[in-house]
C-alpha cells in the first residue's frame, strides 16, 4: 500500500469526511439557493427589463467567487483547532490523501454545486420574467458570446489562493488571506508602474496594468507599445503557474502539520 496515496484508503478518507460535515454542506447548499432565488428573483421582480445573459453572467461570477472563498476557507477549519487537529493529523491517511479531499470538496464538487443552483434558479426567474415579447434567454454556459466558462478558469486562481490561506492562518483565515491578497495587488501595480517609468518616457495614463499595453505621448503624436497577438496567448501561462504554486503551497503547508 502507497504511503502517498491509494485509492481505497482515499476513499475511506472522503466517506468519512462526507459522513462529518454532508449535512453542513447540504444547508450551505440550501443557503446557496435562497440567496440566489431572493437577490436573482427581486430584481426580476422590481426591474422593468429583462435578465438577459450578461445580468445572469454576473449573478453565477459573483456567487461563484465570493462563495467559493468563503466555504474554501473553512474546508481545512480542524487543522486550526488544537482538538480538532489532533484527530485529523492522527488518521491513518496520507498527508496528500486529507488535502485532496479538502481540494475535491472545495473546488470541483463546490463549482458544481454552485452551477448547479444558479441553473436552478436561474431558469425559474428566467421563465417567469417579462421579456416584453422577446424570447426568454436562458445563460448558455458554453456559448462563446458570453464566455461564461472563463468563470472557472478565474475561480481556480481565486480557489488555489483561498485554500493556501486556509491552511497557513489559523484564525479569520478568510479576512487574512484577501488583505494579504489586496495589499499584494496594489503592490504589483505600484511597482510596475514605477519600473515602466524608469525605463520608457513619455507614458501617459495614471496606471499601467502588468504585461499590459503601454500609451505613449511624445508631443502631438501618440503610440501604444502591445505585445504581439501571437505572443498574447502565452500570457494565459502565468497564471495557471501561480494556481500550480498556491496549490502546492497549500500542501506542502498541510505537510507540516504536526500534533
Amino acid at each position: 500500500m502507497s504511503n502517498q496515496f491509494n485509492l481505497a484508503r482515499f476513499g475511506r478518507l472522503f466517506r468519512k469526511h462526507t459522513a462529518e460535515h454532508g449535512r453542513g454542506y447540504l444547508l450551505s447548499v440550501a443557503v446557496l439557493l435562497g440567496l440566489l432565488a431572493v437577490l436573482m428573483g427581486t430584481q426580476a421582480y422590481v426591474q422593468n427589463d429583462p435578465m438577459i445573459p450578461p445580468i445572469q453572467m454576473g449573478y453565477l461570477i459573483f456567487f461563484l467567487l465570493l462563495g467559493g472563498a468563503m466555504f474554501t476557507s473553512t474546508v481545512f477549519a480542524s487543522l486550526a483547532d488544537k482538538k480538532q487537529a489532533i484527530a485529523a493529523l492522527t488518521l491513518p491517511a496520507s498527508h496528500l490523501e486529507k488535502y485532496l479531499v479538502g481540494w475535491l470538496y472545495s473546488y470541483v464538487l463546490f463549482t458544481l454545486a454552485c452551477i448547479g443552483c444558479f441553473y436552478v434558479v436561474d431558469a425559474a426567474v428566467v421563465s417567469f420574467d417579462n421579456w416584453h415579447g422577446r424570447p426568454a434567454e436562458l445563460l448558455n454556459f458554453f456559448d462563446a458570446k458570453y464566455k461564461a466558462y472563463y468563470a472557472l478558469l478565474v475561480y481556480a486562481f481565486m480557489h488555489a489562493i483561498a485554500i493556501w490561506g486556509a491552511v497557513y492562518f489559523e484564525k479569520m483565515q478568510l479576512v487574512k488571506t484577501a488583505f494579504l491578497f489586496f495589499i499584494g495587488v496594489a503592490a504589483l501595480f505600484v511597482v510596475n508602474f514605477q519600473l515602466v517609468q524608469l525605463l520608457l518616457d513619455h507614458v501617459t495614463g495614471n496606471m499601467v496594468v502588468p504585461f499590459g499595453d503601454i500609451d505613449l505621448g511624445i508631443g502631438k503624436e501618440h503610440y501604444r507599445l502591445a505585445l504581439p497577438t501571437e505572443k498574447r496567448q502565452w500570457l494565459g501561462v502565468l497564471p495557471a503557474l501561480l494556481v500550480g504554486l498556491f496549490w502546492l503551497a497549500g500542501y506542502f503547508r498541510v505537510q507540516e502539520k504536526q500534533i
